[in-house]
């Protein structure tokens, strides 16, 4: 089997996580629609892992494995924020 976790806080990983499992064959596109009918894409953004490496949007394609682990990791937007500034402040004191 699969494990396919959810963990939409980062920050405590363990709070309100979603555990799922799956024998494999579909790809991650394909899990999402069927734990999600109508799925297009996550609400806040969101890292996709699988056994440990990230994986960008385009190569949700991949087929799930009998031992993956898949991980879907919500970053705050906040967050997001917190990195674009951090980049610009540095890139001015490089400068």
């Amino acid at each position: 089997m699969a494990f396919i976790i959810e963990t939409p806080n980062p920050f405590q990983p363990l709070t309100d996580i979603r555990k799922s499992e799956h024998p494999g064959g579909i790809s991650i596109w394909e899990w999402l629609k069927f734990k999600y009918p109508g799925f297009k894409e996550f609400g806040v953004p969101t890292i996709c892992l699988v056994n440990g490496g990230a994986l960008l949007r385009k190569e949700w394609e991949y087929e799930i494995k009998e031992k993956d682990v898949i991980n879907f990791v919500a970053v705050p937007a906040g967050f997001i924020l917190i990195i674009a500034i951090v980049l610009v402040v540095a890139s001015i004191a490089v400068t």
